[in-house]
């Protein structure tokens, strides 16, 4: 089976990637999967990866699957689950590696690295740090995630709002230049964390940015010749862009408050 692993941060724009790679139709039906993980054991582990395995799979076989940051402990408890027993020797290696890795601050992925090291990797990211840093932002205040085009589904899309009712969907939303700060901090540390990963693997994932993936479509016909499928056509998407002028604004409010400061 062919196997799309997109590699996220919150807010950088996986949502409509994945709902475009689902709509060619041979990329795969990627979703956030993993965070219905969290309280699967190992007794209960392959028969939940079994659902995974055929609600992110197109027709054609490919598998997909979005994998945030922030998951990371989840994920690899749930595939040293899906792992065979490891050897006498095996285990106590491992648990060397471990020990050193920890003095190194860093967690060990080889149960998430073994299981999809065959993949095709997809690292996407957002140029413009402090939009993102905003997008967490209002998403948090808001609690509204994403908005549905008219007459489309919001099924398995996660927290919307149908384009009706998001005119003015966070004007209420207070402007916090600290906790816009911490976003772009985290979301920088968990880039690095992901560039970290491939590096430590050996991986050269497909690079892709949301500026990309809003203008243009190249990356998908990249992307398919890198998994060796091709697309016949696109039906169209389901979300739309959730940013409006408070974005804008907060955006050159920050930029004057902090002309220094580097968030691309």
């Amino acid at each position: 089976m062919k196997k799309i692993i997109i590699c996220a941060t919150a807010r950088c724009g996986s949502t409509l990637l994945c709902k475009e790679l689902e709509a060619s139709g041979v990329l795969g039906k990627p979703k956030e999967y993993y965070i219905q993980a969290k309280n699967t054991d190992a007794e209960k582990a392959p028969e939940f990866w079994k659902g995974v395995m055929q609600r992110g799979s197109s027709d054609n076989g490919v598998f997909a699957i979005k994998v945030m940051q922030q998951q990371w402990p989840v994920v690899e408890k749930l595939h040293s689950y899906l792992k065979a027993p490891d050897s006498f020797l095996e285990t106590h290696l491992k648990k060397l590696k471990t020990i050193v890795s920890l003095k190194k601050n860093t967690l060990q992925m080889d149960s998430f690295y073994s299981f999809y090291k065959e993949a095709t990797w997809v690292f996407l990211s957002r140029e413009d740090k402090l939009y993102q840093a905003i997008s967490r932002e209002m998403a948090r205040q808001t609690k509204v995630c994403h908005i549905i085009k008219p007459g489309a589904s919001s099924a398995a899309i996660g927290k919307a709002l149908e384009w009706e009712q998001a005119i003015n969907y966070n004007e209420n939303a207070i402007y916090k230049p600290q906790a816009l700060l911490t976003h772009i901090q985290e979301i920088c540390q968990e880039e690095a964390n992901w560039l970290a990963f491939f590096k430590q693997y050996k991986l050269k994932p497909l690079i892709v940015s949301y500026e990309t993936v809003v203008t243009s479509k190249q990356y998908l016909t990249d992307l398919a010749k890198k998994v060796g499928v091709e697309i016949n056509e696109l039906t169209e998407v389901p979300v739309m862009q959730v940013r409006n002028e408070l974005n804008d604004e907060w955006a050159e409010r920050f930029k004057q408050e902090f002309p220094d400061y580097r968030y691309h």
